[in-house]
């Protein structure tokens, strides 16, 4: 101890102690406290000052919001019992306040997992906007209350008492309520999924099965679709994702297969330019891509040509409206070149019987096996 503190009064004991070695303990939670609250107060203007001028990368963002919700009474707390392990004084009242300082740090990441869950709910909300903002806050709303349940857990058991039993009976029972309301949680979680996998989003057109439409609202429980006809379909989250779904808004461009049939009086050098010609029909027209045109074989009364490009959009309508030109050109081009459509005709060959007793020996008949 110095000199100048050499003394009576100073020598006086305190919890352990002298009165002299917790000045210099309280002089040292002092300069801890000051220094650390200092540094927290310049970081976060720095970091707000960036915010403003340039946008913050992911960790600095991280750093930002970590800093915006520590409490200064919980460095305060750290300043003190730091202060109290540099000194050495005061086993007793040192573990105390470790205990103390346990229970301070685990509210205070209580606040800073609050915080970083506001921030991934805020980032996912702006790059996903076709996502609910119900959905986000009941995820957010969920995470807060699993991250404060395991944070009043520790708290007990930092406090001595024992949650084994506690744990259990809550598990128990957790069991008992699952097996309760399993179709319902089985949405829930099918709802999760939907928003976090995103295999569909609101306005997306699907395929289900039969049923088709687009998607109008999806719920915690169930998705709502509008058919074409108009009426509304409701299907259950779990039920959505346990089936093959087809979602056509997703499609960057249709595959176009379509045939025709002319007639088998078309001369051979007609049916040789037959294949250049659905080229340059489909090539005339705006978002397609011509793939191939070829005769593909000889049909029961016509012969068969088929032919496939791409339309370079999900849009039906714009893919009819490609189809219906590419089909009058192909009714001008024809009358054109003077090619004909056939119409669905048979031609059946009769022969009828020679008449018996006229010498004509019939064929033996053939028994089957």
């Amino acid at each position: 101890m110095p000199a100048f503190l050499d003394h009576g009064f100073l020598n006086n004991q305190v919890l352990g102690a002298s009165l002299g070695t917790w000045l210099i303990a309280l002089a040292v939670w002092a300069f801890i406290a000051a220094a650390l609250v200092s540094l927290r107060i310049l970081l976060l203007r720095r970091l707000d000052a960036a915010s403003k001028s340039r946008g913050l990368p992911g960790v600095e963002e991280i750093l930002r919001v970590a800093l915006r919700s520590t409490l200064t009474s919980v460095l305060v707390v750290v300043a003190l019992y730091a202060a109290l392990v540099v000194t050495g004084i005061a086993e007793d009242v040192t573990r105390a306040v470790g205990h103390i300082l346990v229970v301070v740090l685990l509210f205070q990441v209580a606040r800073w997992g609050t915080g970083l869950i506001k921030l991934a709910v805020d980032r996912y909300g702006e790059t996903h906007p076709q996502t609910p903002v119900s959905a986000t806050r009941a995820v957010g709303i969920f995470a807060r209350l699993a991250l404060y349940s395991l944070v009043v857990l520790l708290t007990l058991e930092n406090l001595g008492v024992d949650i084994t039993a506690l744990v259990t009976g809550l598990g128990i029972g957790g069991v008992a309520v699952a097996l309760a309301v399993q179709n319902i949680l089985g949405d829930i979680l099918a709802y999760v999924s939907i928003i976090f996998d995103e295999p569909f989003v609101t306005g997306d057109y699907l395929v289900v099965g039969n049923q088709m439409g687009t998607v109008e609202k999806i719920g915690i429980k169930t998705t709502r679709v509008r058919s074409l006809s108009g009426e509304l379909i409701i299907f259950a989250n779990s039920d959505l994702l346990g089936s093959r779904i087809h979602n056509y808004e997703q499609m960057r461009e249709r595959r176009i297969l379509f045939t025709i049939g002319v007639l088998y009086e078309t001369p051979h050098e007609k049916l040789a330019k037959i294949p250049s010609m659905m080229r340059e029909i489909i090539e005339a027209q705006d978002k397609t891509r011509f793939d191939r045109a070829h005769f593909r074989g000889f049909g029961e009364s016509d012969l068969t040509f088929e032919m496939v490009y791409h339309v370079q959009s999900p849009d039906y309508g714009v893919y009819m409206d490609i189809q219906q030109a590419i089909n009058l050109g192909i009714s001008k081009r024809f009358a054109e070149e003077d090619i004909g459509f056939p119409y669905p005709t048979r031609t059946l060959y009769m022969s009828t019987p020679p008449p018996p007793g006229n010498g004509v020996k019939e064929p033996p008949k053939r028994m089957p096996l």
